[in-house]
């Protein structure tokens, strides 16, 4: 089931995609948990969307970046 907000925990935003399509999910995660591998949190979602990327968006570049600790 999906949880509200808890102003006590971290946000965690977890993405996915192929060629064709995309999907995410914005959870949380306890404060202690925010430090173990993503394997090991309890994850607690909010809210899930995914989507078709469309013919236009299929020809825009994007770069990636890393964003950790």
């Amino acid at each position: 089931h999906l949880h509200n907000y808890s102003p006590n925990k971290e946000l965690v935003f977890l993405s996915d995609a192929s060629d064709a399509h995309w999907a995410g999910c914005l959870a949380q995660c306890s404060k202690e948990d925010a430090d173990k591998p993503l394997q090991e949190q309890e994850i607690l979602p909010m809210m899930f969307f995914s989507g078709t990327f469309q013919a236009q968006t299929l020809k825009v570049s994007v770069v990636y970046p890393v964003v950790g600790r």
